[in-house]
Order: C-alpha cells, then structure tokens, then sequence
C-alpha cells in the first residue's frame, strides 16, 4: 500500500458505486475513498496489479440526484482480507471540472469538510 508521504492529493470517503471494465471483464465495486488522483474500492472479485480498467463512478449528488462520471486507470495495488478485494486504482489524469464536472464538483464539496 502507498505511504501517506506519497501521496501528491488527500483522499476523501466517498459513499458510491464503481463499476469497473478490464477487457472483457466488468465488476461491480464498493468505493471506499476517492483523491484528484485515484480511488480506493472494495471487490468480490480480483484485478491484477498493472491492470488498465475503465471506472465509471455512480454517486448521489448534494442535490440529492444519481450523477456519474467515467475515468480511465491502472490498478497499483490489492489486498484480500477474507472474501474481500481491497483495490488502489491511480487515474490515468487527475480529476478535473472540464472533464470530469459531476465528480469534480462533488469531490470540491467533500474537500471543504476537511
């Protein structure tokens, strides 16, 4: 698992769904915690290290709306504990307000509880 120092952004809970698509593969995961420059998810099912996945992110927005937004990334590291994945994912670009809006303006509103 990365060390806090080297981390660039500070990560942020983030109640939301992820659905990921590697290839031919697509899995459903639980998001743990989201930064400009990656998210942490919760799987039944495993990745490998170095796999480039397609992650669209399903959230309930402020205004009490479903928004969602799609990224591109690579998993950078996994752990199982039991019959769950734990999973780090770095975007492939940092999140930002011209191409990722929903998400952006979320992860603004989750930084000023900070």
């Amino acid at each position: 698992m990365l060390e806090k120092s080297k981390r660039k952004h500070k990560r942020f809970p983030l109640f939301a769904i992820a659905e990921l698509r590697c290839g031919d593969k697509s899995i459903t995961t639980m998001v743990d915690n989201i930064s400009l420059q990656g998210i942490g998810l919760y799987s039944l099912k495993p990745l490998e290290l170095g796999a480039r996945v397609e992650i669209q992110i399903k959230f309930i927005s402020t205004e009490g709306d479903e928004k969602s937004d799609t990224l591109t990334g690579t998993v950078v590291w996994s752990l199982r504990r039991d019959d769950i994945y734990m999973m780090g994912i770095v975007f492939d670009s940092e999140l930002t307000s011209e191409e990722h809006p929903n998400l952006y303006n979320h992860w603004l509103y989750l930084k000023k509880w900070e």
